[in-house]
């Protein structure tokens, strides 16, 4: 109950646009648009994966790495890979968020623009005014999709991380209106090329009942594909990347929320409180109660 940030509004949308800038292809594999009614868990990912963040409205605080920050419309905030983060919008005023998935094709880019913007693995600021107006006309071109707009929205998404990239070094007021996120675009069919998106959105959002099984169903793997795709990305097994999202998000409902430990165990899908306890002592050296006192 406090964890799909996709309920009602909050919607994602998988893409296939790609660009290069200087020496690096750059893959969109999400394009996102929603509002943040409820929690974000704490996560990270693989290698080679970026995200950028883009705040149009509302508040809320983002943790990076276990260092909290407040945001605010035109914040913008980077995160690079192994970079855990959770994001807990104000209950009040949630933050409504435009949000891209990149898969970088070269760790270590030669040019000015990709090696800066490779560099920052963790980036907190005031996104440049062009941010807001890239964003529109993204949505807007979907939304019309007008002669040519599918060849036109990959030069508006490179031109949007070039200007993340130049917002390190400055800070302008945002002013324009946007609507409200309720407007669903980019609605391309999932591809092999967005495994790895998909294995993190399964990890975080469904680990009550994800298996390995219904993963590589989901994927289009078979079972010991699936298993050597999660060691290629993780570097750890099934069970273990199940186990990590499970008690990333049970740290997130304890610090949180004021939800009771037998509520977190039946949430996280554990068959006993015990049971939970247990696993949770393993894993992080204390109790459950013990944490959140």
């Amino acid at each position: 109950m406090y964890i799909n940030a996709t309920k009602g509004k909050s919607m994602e949308y998988y893409s296939n646009y790609s660009f290069q800038i200087e020496d690096v292809k750059i893959r969109v594999t999400m394009v996102s648009y929603r509002k943040f009614r409820q929690i974000l868990p704490m996560h990270c990912h693989g290698e080679n994966i970026y995200e950028i963040h883009y705040v149009a409205g509302g508040r809320g605080t983002v943790i990076l790495d276990s260092v909290s920050y407040g945001i605010e419309e035109g914040t913008l905030y980077v995160t690079g890979p192994n970079v855990f983060h959770e994001q807990i919008p104000d209950k009040d005023n949630p933050v409504t968020e435009f949000g891209l998935y990149l898969h970088v094709d070269s760790p270590r880019p030669q040019g000015t623009i990709m090696s800066a913007f490779c560099k920052e693995v963790r980036w907190v600021g005031r996104g440049r005014k062009e941010l807001r107006h890239f964003m529109q006309q993204i949505i807007l071109e979907h939304k019309r999709k007008d002669l040519g707009w599918e060849k036109k929205i990959p030069f508006l998404l490179a031109e949007f991380l070039i200007d993340c990239v130049r917002s390190y070094g400055s800070s302008l007021p945002q002013t324009d209106e946007l609507p409200q996120p309720d407007e669903t675009f980019f609605t391309h069919e999932i591809r092999e090329e967005n495994a790895q998106l998909v294995m993190d959105e399964m990890f975080l959002y469904e680990y009550r009942e994800i298996c390995l099984e219904g993963l590589a169903e989901r994927l289009g793997f078979s079972v010991r594909q699936t298993q050597r795709f999660i060691r290629k990305i993780y570097h750890k097994s099934f069970s273990e990347k199940k186990r990590e999202a499970r008690m990333l998000a049970a740290v997130t409902m304890l610090s949180h929320t004021k939800m009771k430990i037998t509520d977190i165990s039946d949430n996280l899908g554990y068959s006993s409180v015990e049971h939970f306890s247990h696993a949770f002592s393993q894993y992080y050296g204390k109790s459950p109660r013990e944490f959140r006192k």
